[in-house]
């Protein structure tokens, strides 16, 4: 058997392994970590670790011609095997997105759980759907820096519908803040 054959057979065993090791390697990401985006990225190197596996399962089958079907590569169903982990770490890496979109509420719904208010310099300036945000009572430190950089902020009662500087801030949030009386 030539190197070349040797060094696919190899790197297709390498390829199996690494695409089994799928969700482990994502757990490894602590629950934190484990996002949407992340799972996604998961989906896209496991499609990516397929192709290039069924890329070279070609060029296995070229390289041995007539002696393909006796070959231990292909009597021992190892291609079977690469499949049905695909498939299987492909459906759990799904279930995974599935349960985070669950997880994940939209922004249209975060905007009808909390009653926020629209920031402007001026109360008249402020557009029907101006500027707001909304915050946890655990980021008071940043509302204040934010209303003493800005000291002619003010607030109207208002819809949600844009952030600003990666704030929410809630009118409650400001009320105990005793930014506002």
């Amino acid at each position: 058997m030539s190197d070349e054959i040797n060094v696919l057979l190899s790197s297709q065993r390498h390829i199996h392994d690494r695409m089994a090791r799928s969700i482990t390697n994502l757990k490894k990401l602590g629950t934190a970590n484990i996002t949407h985006h992340t799972v996604e990225s998961r989906l896209a190197l496991l499609d990516q670790m397929w192709a290039k596996f069924e890329k070279q399962h070609d060029l296995l089958q070229v390289h041995y011609k007539d002696a393909f079907d006796e070959s231990e590569y292909n009597t021992s169903q190892f291609v079977d095997s690469v499949d049905n982990t695909y498939v299987q770490q492909r459906g759990l890496l799904n279930e995974y997105l599935t349960k985070l979109k669950v997880k994940e509420p939209s922004s249209a719904s975060k905007t009808e759980e909390v009653q926020l208010y629209n920031v402007a310099k001026n109360v008249d300036d402020l557009p029907e759907s101006g500027s707001i945000c909304k915050v946890d009572k655990k980021d008071d430190k940043k509302i204040v820096n934010l209303f003493s950089r800005n000291p002619g902020l003010t607030l109207r009662q208002g819809q949600a519908r844009l952030t600003q500087k990666g704030l929410d801030i809630s009118y409650e949030t400001i009320r105990t803040s005793r930014l506002i009386t």
